[in-house]
């Protein structure tokens, strides 16, 4: 099966990406539980929640994902990396987690 998420691309800068470790990307998200992060700064979550919502509707319908939760990262934390709470709620709850930003 090919992979379907090589759309997918990380934003991370080289430097930065050699300071983390990272999983492969699924091949398949039937059963999977996505996370999104909202990282808009705004701390309403407004302006990316209809294109993640959206997001939702479509990795459920057609890729078979079972669960989705969402969380926030507000505007006192922009430019900084997420709490390391956050960092670990993510990483042992979710089998992939979509980070974006509003504008």
């Amino acid at each position: 099966m090919a992979n379907h998420f090589a759309l997918f691309r990380d934003p991370t800068a080289p430097a930065q990406k050699a300071q983390r470790k990272t999983n492969p990307l699924p091949t398949s998200l039937k059963g999977k539980t996505v996370a999104f992060l909202n990282n808009d700064g705004s701390g309403l979550g407004v302006r990316i929640q209809d294109f993640y919502n959206e997001m939702e509707r479509v990795l459920k319908e057609r890729h078979g994902v079972t669960r989705v939760f969402h969380r926030e990262k507000f505007r006192t934390m922009t430019g900084q990396g997420a709490p390391d709470e956050l960092v670990r709620e993510l990483a042992s709850g979710a089998d992939l987690v979509i980070n974006g930003m509003g504008v």
